[in-house]
């Protein structure tokens, strides 16, 4: 009961609110384009996507998230965000933020979902830099300490201190559910108001069907 799990991509949930609610309150524009806020992404995939494309995922970057393929882009990611130790072979980016900097654009933005973790980085990264906040110190102050959490959560960082906001978070089971909770209650839990009722039930309408049917391949999402 005491011991935090490795949330994995439950995080997301975390860091997608976080982004909806900062949306809601008018602190960031989903319509404007991602260099707006993180200019060091001019020139890449994200170039000209805007943060709603991000948010959604539906995006087009090169980026193919095959565990069982070590050809795949998903490799150093793992390697340059420390989920996995990289082979001595390795000399591609040592950081998270690097390794993001590096992927390109691959078909048109908006047309289809494709589950992508690094679309959950960028928009951590985003929200970082519109609140002027860490990611653990977003989460604590907006999410954690409300709910009245038993026991400490905790966020995976890479080698220069860059939180893992697509696959980091770690939390007790009690904890989690009250996160859970809070939002079958519509946003308030523990007599706090912790993320407008409006974000919830936006959330909870879901994403463009179509979008979705589009998603090519179904593409599989071993591991995470």
């Amino acid at each position: 009961p005491e011991t935090p799990h490795l949330l994995f991509s439950v995080t997301k949930s975390f860091t997608g609110l976080l982004a909806a609610q900062l949306a809601f309150e008018g602190k960031l524009d989903p319509e404007a384009k991602v260099p707006l806020y993180v200019p060091e992404l001019a020139g890449s995939a994200w170039d000209d996507m805007t943060v709603r494309q991000v948010m959604d995922m539906t995006g087009a970057v090169r980026y193919r998230e095959v565990y069982t393929d070590p050809t795949t882009e998903v490799f150093p990611y793992l390697f340059s965000s420390g989920l996995l130790p990289a082979p001595a072979t390795y000399t591609g980016p040592k950081d998270i933020y690097s390794f993001l900097k590096t992927l390109k654009k691959e078909g048109e933005h908006g047309e289809a979902f494709v589950y992508r973790t690094v679309h959950s980085e960028v928009l951590g990264w985003i929200v970082s830099r519109v609140t002027g906040q860490h990611f653990a110190d977003l989460v604590s102050e907006r999410i954690w300490q409300k709910l009245g959490a038993e026991e400490d959560a905790h966020v995976l960082v890479d080698s220069v201190g860059t939180p893992l906001q697509g696959s980091g978070m770690s939390a007790t089971l009690r904890d989690l559910a009250r996160f859970g909770e809070m939002l079958r209650l519509g946003g308030e839990y523990n007599g706090q108001r912790i993320l407008a009722s409006e974000v919830v039930a936006d959330t909870a309408r879901g994403g463009d069907r179509e979008k979705f049917a589009k998603a090519p391949g179904q593409q599989a999402r071993a591991g995470y």
